[in-house]
C-alpha cells in the first residue's frame, strides 16, 4: 500500500439475521424485513488528500472500475452537493469477500461519507448523511451507524433495537468462494420465489430483549435461502454441518453466499473448523 495516508476507518461486514421478501416496488426495489448485525470483519479504507480529483486504488480486482464502485459514487456526490474542490485518493484494503452477502460494498460507501466528512472538515450531521447513505443504495444507511438494527422499506428505514443491550455472540462464518450478486438473486427470486415464508420479526425481538440466545438462533430465517440453496446445495451443506457440530442455529446471509453460525463460544468454533474442514474462506467472528 502506498505511504501518505492520513485518516484510516474500518468499514464492517454485516450478516442478517432476520430477512423477508415483499412486494416488488415502483422503483424496481423490493419491500424487505430484515435485521442487520455487525461483525467483526473489517474492510480498511485510507483516505489521502490530493488536488481536485478522485482516486480509488484496492488489494484486489474484483470490485470493477473504479467509477462503478460506491466508493468512488460516495466521493463524486459529496464534491457536487457541498461543493467541494478538494480532490481524495482513498485505498481500499479488502478483507470483506465481494458477492458474498455481507454488504462490503454498501459499508465502504458508508465509511467514505465519514472519513471524507473528516477529511475535508464538513459539518454533516447525521440526518444528512442517512439522506446521502440512501442515495447510494438500499443498505448504506444501516452502516452509518452499524450494530443490530431492524430495517424496512427498501432496507433503508432503520431502527436501532440495542437501547443498550449490546448481546456479543460467537459467529463463525463460512464463505464458499461462490460469488452471488444481489441484482441477479432478486431476478432469482421474482421467477422462482413463491412469496415469504416469513416467521415475522416480532419473533426474533421477542427472544432478543430476553437475550434467548436459543430463541434467538431458532428463529433465524432468509427468504433467499429457498431458491440460492437450489442452485448452489452446498451452501444448504455447510448449514446442516454447523448445526451438527455444535450452532445454536445457521443461515445464509443476504443474497448469499456467505453462510454464519451463533456458537455458545468460541471453543465451539474452534472444534467445529478443526472437523468440518469447510470449503472456502473461514471465519471466526464477534458481533459488534
Amino acid at each position: 500500500m502506498p505511504t501518505g495516508y492520513t485518516i484510516k476507518s474500518l468499514a464492517p461486514a454485516k450478516i442478517n439475521y432476520i430477512l423477508e421478501i415483499g412486494r416488488k416496488r415502483k422503483d424496481g426495489f423490493h419491500e424487505i424485513k430484515t435485521v442487520f448485525q455487525t461483525v467483526s470483519l473489517f474492510d480498511v479504507l485510507h483516505f489521502k488528500e490530493i488536488q481536485g480529483k478522485v482516486i480509488i486504488n484496492s488489494n484486489t480486482d474484483k470490485m470493477g472500475p473504479p467509477e462503478e464502485n460506491l466508493v468512488y459514487k460516495a466521493a463524486m456526490m459529496l464534491k457536487r452537493k457541498l461543493t467541494v474542490d478538494k480532490g481524495v485518493e482513498i485505498f481500499i484494503d479488502k478483507k470483506i469477500p465481494v458477492g458474498a452477502g455481507l454488504g462490503g460494498g454498501s459499508s465502504d460507501a458508508a465509511c467514505a461519507l465519514k472519513g471524507l466528512a473528516r477529511l475535508w472538515n464538513l459539518r454533516l450531521d447525521k440526518k444528512t448523511l442517512y439522506e446521502m447513505a440512501s442515495f447510494l443504495g438500499a443498505d448504506v444507511p444501516f452502516f452509518i451507524e452499524g450494530g443490530i438494527a431492524t430495517a424496512r422499506g427498501k432496507g433503508d428505514v432503520i431502527s436501532n433495537i440495542s437501547r443498550g443491550i449490546k448481546p456479543s455472540f460467537s459467529v463463525l462464518l463460512v464463505y464458499p468462494e461462490i460469488h452471488i450478486s444481489t441484482k441477479e438473486a432478486y431476478e432469482k427470486w421474482d421467477k422462482e420465489g413463491d412469496g415469504s415464508k416469513g416467521k415475522g420479526i416480532d419473533t426474533f425481538m421477542k427472544a432478543f430483549y430476553k437475550f434467548d440466545t436459543d430463541g434467538m438462533a431458532k428463529s433465524l430465517f432468509n427468504d433467499f435461502e429457498s431458491v440460492i440453496i437450489k442452485q448452489h446445495p452446498i451452501i444448504g451443506e455447510i448449514k446442516q454441518k454447523m448445526k451438527e457440530l455444535g450452532a445454536l442455529g445457521a443461515l445464509m446471509s443476504g443474497s448469499g453466499s456467505s453462510v454464519f453460525g451463533i456458537f455458545p463460544d468460541s471453543q465451539t468454533i474452534k472444534d467445529a473448523i478443526l472437523k468440518a474442514k469447510f470449503p472456502g474462506k473461514v471465519f471466526e467472528l464477534k458481533t459488534i
